[in-house]
């Protein structure tokens, strides 16, 4: 194990979309009802990344989200091909432009379409590129904090956890880390505890 001191001091976690692998089932109370889930999440987190495949209604999605969160919330969003090259994405960029634009904190782009992106996006916000097989994000000049997103169905044991914070360790360029999570909760659990054990503060 590395125990040489991590680059980051902070890792804030957040959602890879409102209803990570099994947070319905244990985050959230049985009783909730549906429209107060996005209420819920954001009293518990501050960010959330949107992802690609979320969109349904997005006019309607992206009014109703930016009501239930406060203006404080940060918003970012994960930008694929797919995304760029559907029939939805005319519907999307109007919903972000409309509703959410003054609380997107960054876009997560897939590094092989960051010039498929429209140019005044490019200027407005931070892009921070994903590349395959990495946690973390290329991070963009000016941005608050370094990004990443980690997914996995199945849970993850100590010695992965710990190859999961030692892989931050070297790759981190920023003192402050934004971690979107679709993992399952008591994962994020585990996360929480070896922060704890490395020392790294929960930021808020």
């Amino acid at each position: 194990m590395d125990n040489t001191p991590p680059r980051f001091r902070s890792l804030s976690l957040a959602g890879y979309g409102w209803m990570p692998a099994d947070w319905p089932m244990v985050f959230y109370p049985d009783d909730l009802p549906e429209s107060w889930c996005v209420s819920y999440y954001a009293n518990e987190f501050n960010s959330i990344l949107l992802p690609a495949e979320g969109w349904r209604k997005p006019l309607l999605e992206a009014a109703f989200w930016q009501s239930e969160v406060t203006p404080d919330f940060r918003f970012y969003l994960e930008i694929t091909q797919q995304l760029l090259q559907g029939d939805g994405w005319v519907e999307v960029q109007a919903a972000v432009e409309r509703y959410l634009a003054g609380q997107v904190t960054g876009l997560l782009v897939e590094a092989d379409v960051a010039d498929m992106l429209p140019a005044d996006w490019q200027k407005q916000f931070p892009i921070h590129l994903l590349k395959p097989a990495t946690v973390l994000a290329e991070m963009p000049v000016g941005a608050d904090a370094q990004t990443g997103v980690l997914r996995t169905p199945q849970a993850l044991t100590p010695l992965a956890l710990r190859g999961v914070f030692e892989e931050l360790q070297q790759s981190a360029v920023h003192r402050d880390i934004v971690l979107f999570l679709d993992v399952s909760w008591n994962t994020l659990e585990q996360i929480r505890l070896m922060q704890q054990i490395y020392g790294i503060w929960a930021s808020a």
